[in-house]
């Protein structure tokens, strides 16, 4: 991880706990109010610390929840295509060539929330890459009107 991000820690963690316990509170979850990495900080407006910045902050999130009682998924959303185009990701560095010009973002859920569970069980699990990050790494691409939308989806074991 990028050294410079644990600089701002401070400053991530005071903006990260005001947001889920915005989340929580209001119950946003059920509109799929999302925290996208660049609302966290000016920082993280350059693509090349989306990846890096974006499993940092969700280090930060885990440690912040209840992890009994809440879920938290990192949502990378990829350039979409014309055509289903399955790709073998060997690492996330391949991940971050695939990069949409949407950031990175972050949902929180309640352990056994319907639409977090259907995300999951919608995705393929990408087993090698989950084991060589030592992540839980999901692949997700839906069809709509001739475009094919794709999405990482990173949480923890």
């Amino acid at each position: 991880m990028d050294a410079s991000y644990h600089n701002e820690k401070e400053q991530f963690i005071k903006f990260l706990k005001k947001w889920i316990n915005q989340v929580i509170s209001q119950r946003l979850w059920k509109n799929f109010v999302d925290l996208h990495i660049d609302e966290v900080d000016s920082e993280f407006n350059n693509r090349k610390k989306w990846i890096s910045g974006s499993l940092f902050l969700l280090k930060c999130i885990i440690s912040l929840i209840d992890n009994s009682k809440y879920d938290v998924i990192l949502a990378i959303p990829l350039s979409c295509v014309a055509n289903s185009l399955r790709i073998d990701f060997k690492d996330l560095e391949k991940i971050e060539d695939e990069l949409d010009l949407t950031p990175p973002s972050f949902y929180l859920f309640p352990r056994g929330e319907s639409n977090y569970d259907k995300t999951i069980s919608d995705s393929e699990y990408l087993r090698e890459l989950s084991k060589q990050e030592n992540l839980a790494i999901y692949y997700n691409e839906k069809e709509e009107e001739n475009e094919t939308y794709r999405t990482v989806f990173i949480k923890f074991f």
